[in-house]
């Protein structure tokens, strides 16, 4: 995963906004240019708008214009993923929700809480029968990205190998 805090708008020293990144996963704070309010908690909106994408095909914010962008980013709440897709389970658009709140304080606080919703969900993310092909897969991405690291990290590395 990247770290989407990339996605800055700041202001330029001739006096116009300046932009760094993509505009689409811009949490609102970055969105009205407060910087200094930028954290992890952004980066979770950023993934928010990821999880939205995959879960209806489309960016929970879809203005052509970057200003009208902002905008929606700072002010409107998306459209809920199983409003648009009634086959999203109801839990797993909650979390999706959750990550796209437009408070900091009311989205996961950490990706590592983010990522425990996501598991203790009862939400099927791929059938029994190729669940144990995408842990052979990972544990092969994982082995893989070892073999390139050296010393000490490679150890540590070659201990989280084991799949998920």
């Amino acid at each position: 995963m990247a770290d989407f805090g990339l996605a800055l708008r700041d202001v330029d020293p001739r006096g116009g906004p300046a932009y760094v990144g993509t505009p689409s996963y811009m949490s609102p704070e970055q969105a009205r240019g407060e910087g200094h309010r930028v954290d992890g908690r952004s980066d979770i909106f950023s993934m928010g708008v990821l999880l939205y994408e995959l879960l209806t095909g489309r960016k929970p914010f879809q203005s052509n214009d970057r200003h009208d962008l902002y905008e929606e980013i700072m002010y409107l709440e998306p459209v809920n993923p199983c409003h648009v897709n009634p086959e999203i389970p109801p839990e797993l658009s909650r979390i999706c929700m959750k990550c796209l709140s437009k408070l900091s304080g009311d989205r996961y606080q950490s990706a590592e809480l983010l990522a425990a919703d996501l598991r203790s969900a009862e939400v099927p993310l791929w059938s029994k029968a190729g669940q144990s092909e995408v842990q052979a897969d990972q544990s092969t991405l994982k082995r893989d990205a070892c073999l390139d690291q050296r010393g000490a990290r490679a150890t540590r590395c070659a201990e989280r190998s084991t799949p998920v």
